[in-house]
């Protein structure tokens, strides 16, 4: 008979939870200036992987790269049950996505946390979040639910997850819909299920280059074949210039022009309210060669779906910065 699955995988990437802010001159402050082996305890149960000491704000290809090879090859491990990752706040929803995007079929948790005070605050909030995010990966309910970010005693899901505060241990919400769930005393609470929305709502029918496959890439878990591709045309490929463009008051359409004469591979127009976008854009995104596809999401917090009537794609209810991921992920498994 097969032993249980047991191990817990730590991967650290830096952050304000591996910072200090006495190691140098007075009001200086490091990210990721500290490795795992003095943040958690050694124990039979854990690894711990230093993957980088980076300030997440700086975070890059290259340590995107390592941490999903890392993460592919902690999961495929079958003493493994799960993997925790040690993140700056200021990305963490963006690596959260990706690493969604990727790896939401596997079955096994994967665990995104941070923290808000330094380790060397008089009361950093790191340790807690760890703990309680070790306490989701060893949880039984956590595996389906796919990537999720633990923060300030709270579980978000990859698709909802936000940083809303710049500074308050409680930096994280998931909008109208609300966390997961919640850790208190090393308890797992769920509330409710991951939101995966419908493929085809809000979509537009017209055919373009990529559609089939964008409508695909926007709701994870993606078939296992296109999953691989995906992940291997990103260890190999340069990563898509896709830019997030804001449409508002006086927007100018020679700032959309600009970019596709520099040669920009993808457009993601954050719109007003729902989703709507300046009427000087709009002949200029009509007239984008089909090798530049843009997708329309909407600025707003709690905006919901877009709306649809401009010609652009939706992107649901993903925020800017993770459609962004969206279309540069399907312009690497297009080639």
């Amino acid at each position: 008979m097969q032993e249980p699955a047991t191990k817990i995988v730590v991967l650290g990437t830096g952050g304000t939870i591996a910072g200090l802010q006495t190691a140098g001159p007075p009001g200086t402050y490091r990210a990721g200036a500290l490795p795992l082996a003095q943040l958690l305890p050694e124990g039979a149960d854990l690894e711990r992987v230093d993957v980088a000491h980076i300030d997440s704000k700086d975070m890059d290809l290259a340590v995107w790269r390592q941490l999903t090879v890392q993460v592919a090859q902690a999961l495929g491990r079958d003493e493994v049950a799960g993997v925790v990752i040690t993140h700056g706040s200021d990305t963490l929803e963006d690596t959260a996505w990706l690493l969604h995007s990727l790896f939401a079929s596997s079955g096994k948790p994967v665990v995104l946390t941070c923290a808000m005070r330094p380790a060397d605050h008089p009361a950093p909030d790191g340790p807690g979040n760890w703990r309680d995010a070790l306490a989701v990966a060893r949880d039984g309910g956590a595996g389906h639910r796919g990537v999720l970010v633990v923060c300030a005693g709270q579980v978000h899901g990859a698709r909802g997850v936000r940083k809303q505060h710049g500074w308050a241990v409680d930096a994280f919400g998931s909008g109208q819909a609300g966390a997961l769930g919640a850790v208190n005393n090393g308890q797992v609470h769920w509330f409710r299920e991951p939101i995966r929305p419908a493929v085809d709502s809000g979509l537009n029918e017209a055919s373009a280059v990529g559609e089939s496959l964008w409508r695909t890439l926007l709701s994870p878990p993606w078939p296992e074949q296109l999953r691989t591709q995906v992940h291997q045309a990103l260890l190999r490929r340069d990563w898509p210039w896709v830019a997030v463009v804001h449409s508002a008051a006086l927007a100018d359409a020679r700032s959309l022009r600009a970019l596709v004469d520099a040669g920009v591979q993808g457009l993601v127009v954050a719109g007003t309210g729902s989703g709507t976008v300046h009427r000087d854009w709009l002949p200029v995104l009509a007239s984008l060669p089909e090798s530049v596809p843009w997708v329309l999401c909407s600025a707003c917090e709690m905006a919901g779906m877009p709306l649809t009537e401009q010609a652009g794609w939706s992107a649901l209810d993903l925020t800017p910065r993770k459609a962004r991921i969206s279309l540069a992920l399907m312009q690497l498994a297009l080639g």
